[in-house]
């Protein structure tokens, strides 16, 4: 099924609110070319956009110039009241794809980017490397963008200016003069990228397809994934506290203006719930607030942290502090036990347990975590796998339980024992905080 978007009508100088998602809705349904079962349905739907329609629907009272160039490109201009005022031509695609890489960007400018016609430009500024490459590199191979059409400025705080200007160049891969730095003399600044396209035509380009594009992405399974996982990395936190001897995750949560954004929390609320979250909170003005592992789990299923690398890591550095039990009953314990010829106190010792609470935990009074479990069994040539037919749950921390799932024990198995290297950097010093938030 092929959805050309250029079919939609809507009103697009309203600007953003709730009435504008139930207008733009309502427009998909009454649209007899387009059967909304079918978008429900059909996941596996291909969507285009046809950007010469569009620059039609944007540039109505313009007397718009196109010309089809080769390589399914268009040149998109007008002439203005005067010289001054006629923007420089664009040579873009003729038709662009609609994939998850797609949504993944539109959700991270919409969490990271200002989108200005009355500025001519669109703007997006992180602080994450791996972000700024990603959208970079979405301009250039999905809009054909020259690195000319753009602006780049970085503000920093520490370091020479053109070492920094120099460190930017060789991560963006692009000629260090056309960096702009700007040292900054806020104590809590952190250094970030700002990517500018400095384009009237392709500021109300991209906004026309962003508004086109939101009914579709919330009714596409694969395309919401996506979305959420743009908007997580700009705009997503999670909440670690601190315990004396362990972490743990006390919410992961989505951040909006509760002042203009009225419309974003709607629209991410109602996909969450299309994912299956439960336990929303959104009692605090510009958060929606997620808890309970089970939802964690399923928000990590739908990859929510794979387009921000720092904050992945982070959440999988806490996941290892956390204590984790299984919960397996006391006779399988003792079998097991029973069947090493060793003593319980060298037993004990090679599980990293003390030999009291050994006993107890022979006696059903206390729980193996995950780790000291996947020792014991290593003892009899054996994997915690072997026992899943015989858990009945799962304790994280001292008082959250969840039923038994393979999925998620495989999953905390695998982050457990098999990733170590790849986070041993996220490991912070100990501070005195309780909690620690990151953005």
């Amino acid at each position: 099924m092929l959805i050309i978007l250029s079919r939609f009508k809507y009103n697009l100088n309203k600007g953003y609110d709730r009435k504008d998602l139930s207008c733009c809705k309502s427009n998909i349904i009454k649209d007899k070319k387009i059967n909304p079962k079918k978008i429900k349905s059909d996941n596996m739907q291909k969507v285009k956009i046809d950007l010469k329609e569009i620059a039609e629907e944007c540039f109505v009272n313009k007397s718009l110039i196109e010309k089809v160039e080769e390589n399914n490109l268009i040149k998109i201009h007008y002439h203005g009241k005067s010289p001054r005022n006629t923007p420089k031509p664009m040579i873009l695609p003729k038709q662009i794809n609609i994939d998850e890489e797609f949504v993944e960007n539109i959700g991270m400018y919409i969490g990271d980017g200002t989108l200005s016609p009355k500025r001519k430009q669109t703007e997006f500024t992180t602080i994450d490397i791996d972000m700024a490459k990603k959208y970079l590199r979405f301009l250039r191979k999905t809009f054909n963008l020259a690195i000319d059409d753009m602006t780049f400025i970085v503000k920093y705080r520490r370091g020479r200016k053109r070492e920094v200007k120099k460190k930017w160049a060789n991560i963006l891969e692009i000629p260090e003069k056309k960096i702009i730095a700007k040292k900054e003399n806020k104590y809590k600044i952190q250094e970030n990228m700002a990517i500018i396209v400095n384009s009237i035509i392709f500021t109300f380009l991209f906004k026309k397809i962003i508004e086109k594009l939101l009914p579709i992405i919330k009714e596409n399974p694969k395309l919401r994934k996506a979305f959420l996982r743009g908007e997580f990395a700009s705009d997503g936190k999670f909440v670690i506290e601190k315990d004396i001897k362990t972490y743990y995750i006390s919410e992961i949560t989505f951040c909006f203006n509760y002042k203009k954004e009225l419309w974003l929390k709607n629209y991410l609320i109602s996909c969450l719930k299309l994912e299956g979250m439960s336990k929303i909170n959104t009692n605090r003005p510009g958060f929606i607030r997620i808890t309970g592992w089970d939802n964690y789990f399923k928000l990590w299923q739908m990859r929510i942290f794979d387009c921000c690398q720092r904050k992945k890591n982070k959440f999988l550095f806490t996941l290892r502090q956390s204590h984790i039990y299984p919960i397996i009953g006391s006779d399988v314990i003792n079998s097991i036990v029973n069947s090493i010829n060793l003593q319980k106190k060298v037993i004990a010792n090679k599980i990293n347990i003390n030999r009291t609470n050994l006993f107890r935990v022979l006696k059903g009074k206390q729980l193996l975590t995950i780790e000291q479990f996947n020792n014991l069994t290593q003892l009899i040539n054996k994997s915690p796998k072997n026992f899943y037919n015989q858990m009945n749950g799962i304790r994280i921390g001292k008082i959250t339980y969840l039923p038994f799932s393979k999925k998620f024990i495989d999953f905390i198995i695998k982050e457990k024992f098999n990733g170590g290297d790849k986070i041993a950097n996220c490991e912070n010093k100990a501070s005195g905080e309780r909690s620690e938030e990151v953005r």
